[in-house]
């Protein structure tokens, strides 16, 4: 055991938590990802969307669900993504937004818990998935109209979770609410950064 951990658990939360170093250094490469390989980014989702749901594949807090849920959304946004970009850009961004949503959509929860409870250091890993929002902040430029897009976003995740919160709900439904909010959002950070301008390379 690691702390309240076992190994296996506190590899994966290092690697969930870590992850967004190994996008931007792949983003900022030379490497170039062939159109074919598109393919094997769907495949490779799909193949770990089954053996999540097959094998009922949970990680500490990382329920079945939640896991199954991060396997879809991923692919979503790299279809979103790669109707505009190549393929290792609509990869790497595609994980990076992903990790971003996870705080995009909960943000709400946050600022209520710093203003109920105050700021603790445990709330730093749920800081750290703001490390996305840096870099593409250093990547592309955004408008005002970005800017009202993702306050809407903050508007709906706000009326999913205070609907939640005050309307006692069944734990499927509680994860069809949750997870459509996931979805909803992410295609809003998705298709914000999307429309947004590359930033010249001086």
């Amino acid at each position: 055991m690691i702390g309240d951990k076992t190994p296996i658990e506190f590899l994966f939360q290092f690697l969930v938590i870590t992850q967004p170093a190994i996008w931007i250094l792949l983003y900022d490469s030379k490497i170039n990802f062939p159109v074919s390989s598109k393919a094997i980014v769907y495949t490779g989702l799909w193949a770990a969307l089954m053996a999540v749901i097959g094998k009922q594949i949970q990680v500490g807090f990382y329920t079945t669900p939640i896991l199954a849920q991060y396997c879809i959304l991923i692919a979503t946004s790299f279809y979103l993504y790669n109707q505009r970009k190549p393929v290792k850009e609509s990869l790497c961004l595609a994980f990076l937004t992903v990790f971003l949503n996870s705080f995009y959509w909960e943000l709400p929860l946050h600022i209520t818990e710093v203003l109920t409870v105050g700021f603790y250091t445990g709330q730093l890993v749920q800081y750290w998935r703001l490390v996305p929002a840096v870099f593409l902040l250093s990547e592309f430029r955004f408008t005002r109209e970005s800017l009202k897009l993702l306050l809407i976003g903050l508007v709906l995740s706000s009326s999913m979770i205070l609907w939640k919160l005050t309307t006692p709900q069944a734990v499927m439904k509680t994860i069809l609410i949750y997870g459509f909010t996931r979805f909803i959002t992410l295609g809003i950070l998705t298709k914000t950064v999307i429309e947004a301008e590359p930033k010249t390379k001086q």
